[in-house]
């Protein structure tokens, strides 16, 4: 911020005015009324050529007799270089002063240059951790998609388990077992089917699942015939 700009009122004389005749400042600045006398309204007025670089909240101002007023004056950022006059006025008009003020270009600031390397570097943030979320989602799909494979039975032990069942109805219906009979041959048809399963599920090999189907149909042929003795 610029060094303000004093204005002395009502200093030797009512409604007097002491200011620099002409002043130049670089970015926002302060006009600082220090009133010697009584109270006092006090006008300010930017031309034309300063209307469009200066900012001001509030042009008409009261000053108590014996008080300092700071008024703010603003500046539009990355402005270009002007200059204009800054009219004082007081009691309504009574006095009239007017300051040559020159506004120079204040440039780019570190705090700009900071808030720029701050912004860049919260996006590589941003982008690392996307990263790591996208692998990470990644690996969780895989893991998942194995899981149901695994658990999923094969299209070799669901064929099998099929056969079973096939194999049971017929022999069952051709032997015309009772039904304590009945119960018992199911009972060694499903401890086979169970068994079976559980080797193929383990092997996972095509000639290997079809010894076990040997095997296990055998030991169900054999099963039925002692029921049928």
């Amino acid at each position: 911020m610029s060094e303000s700009l004093r204005v002395a009122l009502n200093e030797g004389a009512v409604h007097a005015i002491d200011a620099p005749d002409e002043a130049t400042v670089r970015g926002p600045f302060h006009v600082v009324l220090a009133n010697r006398g009584g109270p006092v309204h006090v006008h300010l007025h930017f031309d034309d050529d300063l209307s469009a670089v200066a900012r001001i909240d509030e042009t008409n101002h009261y000053v108590e007799g014996g008080e300092t007023s700071r008024i703010p004056i603003g500046v539009v950022p990355e402005h270009a270089p002007a200059r204009g006059v800054l009219e004082i006025v007081t009691g309504y008009g009574a006095e009239t002063t007017r300051v040559d003020l020159t506004f120079v270009d204040d440039g780019p600031t570190t705090a700009d240059d900071g808030a720029e390397e701050t912004v860049a570097s919260e996006a590589s943030a941003a982008a690392t951790h996307t990263g790591a979320s996208g692998s990470g989602g990644t690996a969780n799909r895989n893991r998942s998609r194995q899981a149901r494979q695994r658990s999923r039975p094969t299209r070799s032990s669901r064929g099998t388990a099929t056969f079973f069942d096939d194999t049971a109805s017929t022999l069952l219906a051709q032997i015309g077992l009772d039904s304590r009979e009945r119960l018992a041959f199911l009972g060694v048809v499903a401890v086979a089917l169970v068994v079976g399963l559980a080797v193929i599920t383990a092997v996972g090999e095509i000639l290997l699942s079809l010894l076990v189907v040997a095997i296990v149909t055998a030991a169900v042929a054999i099963a039925g015939w002692l029921l049928i003795e």
